[in-house]
């Protein structure tokens, strides 16, 4: 059975499955759009490969909406 975790790495949170046994293993690397977090992709998780390494990291910037982007918010007007 994989281990299902949230870790932070320098600042970084994301939501990362571990395959049991010995690797090498495939690794998948889920992102999120604007205003979602390192759960948002994990929906997708049960229909991945059970032998994958899988990484959904949180986007960096909070976004005023609510959740994570992965730029800084613009502040001039289009």
């Amino acid at each position: 059975m994989s281990k299902d975790e949230i870790i932070s790495i320098d600042g970084w949170m994301m939501h990362v499955r571990q395959p049991t046994g010995d690797g090498p293993y495939p690794v998948l690397v889920l992102l999120h759009g604007w205003t979602g977090d390192e759960n948002s992709m994990w929906v997708f998780a049960p229909r991945l490969p059970e032998k994958a390494l899988i990484i959904a990291p949180r986007g960096y910037y909070p976004s005023k909406a609510g959740g994570y982007s992965w730029h800084p918010e613009i502040k001039k007007p289009w």
